[in-house]
């Protein structure tokens, strides 16, 4: 609450003391109206609250950024029979029916059209046209993209490929100002009575923030010296969402990332001169870290994993302190890192993200004699679900656990292992305009 609003409800504050000691004449009495009072004095603090939070912020973070049009009902349909056999041939030809639309269901995910289905009426035939690749947002209108339904010929050795082409039915345009990056969108168009749809995007993507808070249950119980309670800032910005050759992607995204966390008195000095370069890192108060998406690959639609090859650097800072002084002082450790991971869904509220990099710190501050460097391996697995009423994949509990094993030496004290149990929400500050 800001400094104006705290000032604004003091008097009332005041006011509402002075009154409930004026006019309790008995003890029962005087406890209800103190009890009414309060009750009045909450209503007054939240409705204040709102007030000042409406001037000054945007309540409702939904701004529209575009709309689908269903243009047309009845489209013309391609039709490519490939006979199968020792000499393979294909004719195309134009279909003397047209295909009669009901329904338009698209799925939109991180920038791109991700599945798409277009139910149906071909000759009095019930199909589903659909895509086997992801479709940019800017190609639905400026490319060439048909959608196909599949069909058994009488012979065998025949395949019927029907398509139909986007852009003679389907139009999107975005609002001047709003071109960004639509995340997770369900969008559903039928002939009917549904011809519009509108897209909406969370307020200032550019402002979104992953915010999360957690606790280490092996620091928590003092089995290892990690932080007992975190506070974690990520943001994603897309830096080339467009997909090449199916559902494959180059420099994808950066993820940044700021971490703070707390340490047992006990911990959160390193003991110089230093036993294990790994406390470095381990006992690490602030880190601040990048991670591109180098490659990124899905097989199919149709499989609920994602392959990536990313690369990480990063910023750890850590309090070393030395035999016989008081005081301690900040060392910096600066790494890089190269790996692989996988992204799977089990269901939709519920998924798997895994990680295995190999990473190479340096410390040049900690020793006048020279550089510190040392390498390490680690593996980082997270567990998260979220409530399927929410439809926000967003704001999820987690469950993390990260595993770090320095190279040089291989003993089970150069190591060290993370429990982490947390929840995750996404803040947007979106400030009014004037």
């Amino acid at each position: 609450m800001s400094i104006k609003s705290t000032i604004f409800i003091l008097p009332f504050l005041v006011s509402t003391i002075c009154f409930s000691q004026e006019d309790s004449n008995t003890k029962d009495s005087a406890e209800e109206k103190n009890q009414e009072l309060i009750e009045k004095f909450s209503e007054k603090v939240v409705a204040t609250a709102k007030q000042k939070l409406e001037e000054e912020y945007e309540v409702d973070e939904k701004k529209l950024l575009g709309t689908f049009h269903l243009k047309e009902t009845k489209v013309e349909v391609d039709l490519k029979i490939t006979e199968e056999g020792f000499l393979k041939r294909d004719s195309t030809l134009k279909y003397d029916k047209k295909f009669n639309i009901e329904s338009i269901k698209i799925d939109i995910r991180e920038g791109v059209v991700f599945d798409i289905r277009i139910k149906g009426k071909l000759q009095d035939t019930s199909v589903l046209f659909t895509n086997h690749a992801p479709i940019n947002m800017s190609s639905l209108i400026r490319h060439e993209v048909y959608l196909t339904y599949l069909r058994q010929g009488v012979k065998e050795s025949f395949l019927s490929k029907y398509r139909i082409r986007l852009k003679d039915f389907l139009e999107y345009d975005y609002e001047n100002g709003q071109n960004y990056v639509i995340d997770n969108e369900l969008i559903e168009l039928n002939s009917s009575d549904k011809k519009e749809a509108k897209v909406y995007g969370k307020g200032s993507l550019k402002s979104l923030i992953d915010f999360r808070i957690y606790t280490d249950f092996l620091g928590i119980i003092n089995e290892s010296a990690n932080g007992i309670v975190s506070f974690e800032g990520n943001s994603t910005f897309f830096l080339n969402p467009f997909s090449i050759k199916g559902y494959n992607y180059i420099f994808k995204k950066l993820n940044s990332s700021v971490r703070y966390s707390r340490f047992d008195d006990n911990d959160q000095n390193i003991a110089l001169p230093i036993v294990d370069t790994l406390d470095l890192i381990q006992k690490s108060f602030l880190n601040v870290s990048g991670e591109i998406d180098l490659f990124e690959t899905r097989f199919s639609k149709r499989y609920p994993y994602k392959l990536h090859l990313k690369t990480k650097f990063g910023l750890d800072i850590a309090k070393t302190k030395e035999d016989g002084l008081d005081d301690s002082s900040n060392t910096t450790t600066l790494g890089i890192g190269f790996g692989a991971g996988i992204q799977v869904q089990r269901y939709s509220n519920f998924g798997l993200n895994s990680t295995f990099y190999f990473n190479r710190y340096e410390n040049n501050g900690l020793f006048d004699s020279g550089t510190v460097n040392f390498n390490t391996i680690e593996l980082n697995t997270e567990v998260y679900f979220y409530d399927s009423k929410d439809k926000n994949d967003n704001d999820a509990f987690f469950l993390r656990l990260a595993y770090e094993q320095g190279i040089k030496n291989l003993s089970s004290s150069s190591n060290f292992f993370n429990i982490q149990l947390g929840y995750k929400a996404q803040l947007n500050f979106n400030p009014k305009k004037d």
